[in-house]
């Protein structure tokens, strides 16, 4: 993994209903709830241990709890019921299915460290953090700078092979030579093919007289 290198988290990409062509992590409702949670307990501490401190211990702790958790759920009720519960299975459904792809990867490759799987599922809070090398090393047992040939390889390819591709890419990394094609038209006057090839000509040979002409030729007279 070269310095400028960077991996990204497991991050489920579910389509959104009503929409074409548009998708959204399966971290967002998971994520949401947590958020919820957190500011509705706080919000619970809050205005319970306001009504203790106010009423200046002539309301007792039960009480202060009930009226906290009604004040409470009155305003974090509406919220809850836009939570669709199909919703929220599908993308359970879909995170487990992503988790145990991973574990069987791993059973080949037996590359991750203890408890990274789960990281890389919902420890980061969205699909584009950067996971450099040093972070990488966290997560996986084997982590190591590119070889020579590699880099060489990378240059060969260029921009592709940092930036990526959806299409096939087709490259030769070895020069072409390419093969120079006369004119046919011009193959006769240059002695050549119309491949480039040259054309051998043999040189051309008196024709051989029969026996009977050799004897009835005339000497010329002196």
């Amino acid at each position: 993994m070269a310095d400028e290198s960077e991996l990204g988290p497991l991050d489920v990409q579910i389509s959104k209903r009503d929409e074409i062509g548009e998708r959204d992590s399966g971290l967002v409702v998971s994520e949401a709830l947590n958020s919820l949670e957190a500011h509705a307990f706080s919000t619970f501490e809050t205005i319970m241990l306001k009504i203790k401190e106010r009423s200046d211990g002539t309301i007792s702790f039960k009480m202060a709890a009930e009226i906290a958790a009604m004040l409470t759920g009155g305003v974090f009720e509406p919220i809850y019921k836009q939570i669709d519960p199909e919703k929220l299975g599908a993308t359970a459904r879909s995170l487990n299915v992503a988790n145990e792809y991973g574990k069987r990867l791993n059973v080949r490759g037996k590359n991750l460290k203890q408890n990274a799987l789960q990281r890389l599922g919902v420890a980061y809070p969205s699909h584009g953090f950067v996971i450099d090398r040093r972070e990488a090393e966290r997560l996986f047992t084997h982590v190591r700078t590119p070889s020579d040939l590699e880099i060489e390889l990378a240059a060969g390819v260029g921009v592709y092979a940092s930036i990526p591709c959806d299409t096939p890419l087709v490259q030769f990394l070895n020069p072409v030579v390419k093969e120079v094609k006369n004119d046919p038209s011009n193959a006769a006057a240059t002695g050549t093919s119309a491949k480039g090839a040259a054309v051998k000509r043999s040189k051309p040979t008196a024709p051989k007289r029969s026996a009977g002409a050799r004897r009835n030729s005339v000497r010329p007279t002196k």
